[in-house]
């Protein structure tokens, strides 16, 4: 599995650099700055080339100043501010944030306001700031409502709901989860919907409610076993047979304990 995410890593950063090329020899200023955000952003998805990828998002945000369209800029200081947070930067990621939030205001643009206030929510979060992050995160959801955007409303609830989790407010993160979980079912979006399930069955678990948790993690170990996740399956495996053991339900525990053994004898 860790080749082949290394393949779409690879995949993935050489056809954003030939985009980037195509449009530098086309002397396409117009799109350059875009293109350059986004091999920039490809970049990341390997740690090693984060250092690299920060220095092409300014250059990217410069260019993107200089042709003054506002809708851009704002893109591209986002993706700049998600970088920032990456790198541990996490006030400038804030303020990279916030202005990307203010041109997407100026332009009109919710679905991309929408995206900002999540990312604020996440510089937020990662700084402990949890009420501000979830007055972020209630934004996010509340303008995504209003589009169309399901999987974009989806991320938002789960942003939302481990924002709540984290300030124990249970009952709101339980309702905030379970939405984030409807909206990944109706998008077919199966490893954001096991992450879901995931989080809500421990944040139950860790609230000794061992009996709702664990079905929420048999629905997360059925979605990895049709999804072929056998490395995700057995953590959730594990944690399911600690549950269902705490709740004295010893044969089912014996079973996910025989599964978990067939699975590393493979």
């Amino acid at each position: 599995m860790a080749c082949r995410e290394s393949e779409r890593i690879a995949d993935a950063v050489e056809a954003s650099r030939q985009t980037y090329e195509l449009f530098r020899k086309l002397d396409d200023h117009q799109h350059l700055s875009g293109a350059l955000g986004n091999y920039a952003a490809a970049l990341e998805l390997d740690m090693h080339g984060l250092q690299e990828a920060l220095a092409m998002h300014r250059e990217a945000v410069r260019m993107a100043q200089e042709s003054g369209d506002p809708r851009n800029l704002a893109a591209l200081k986002n993706l700049y501010g998600t970088a920032l947070l990456k790198a541990g930067r996490f006030q400038e990621a804030e303020i990279e944030h916030r202005h990307a939030l203010d041109f997407y205001c100026s332009t009109g643009d919710k679905h991309g306001e929408a995206a900002a206030w999540g990312s604020l929510g996440n510089a937020l979060h990662a700084m402990g700031r949890i009420d501000e992050a979830i007055n972020a995160y209630r934004e996010d959801v509340d303008i995504s409502i209003e589009g169309s955007d399901i999987h974009a409303l989806g991320q938002a609830w789960l942003n939302l709901a481990r924002a709540l989790d984290r300030a124990d407010k249970l009952s709101e993160a339980t309702a905030a989860y379970q939405d984030a979980i409807r909206s990944f079912t109706s998008t077919g979006d199966d490893e954001n919907r096991i992450a879901a399930l995931e989080s809500l069955g421990f944040m139950l678990l860790c609230a000794d409610r061992a009996g709702e948790a664990i079905d929420y993690y048999y629905k997360a170990a059925e979605l990895c076993r049709t999804s072929n996740n056998a490395d995700l399956l057995l953590s959730i495996l594990h944690i399911l047979c600690i549950a269902l053991i705490d709740e004295n339900r010893f044969n089912e525990a014996r079973e996910v304990d025989n599964e978990v053994r067939r699975i590393r004898s493979l």
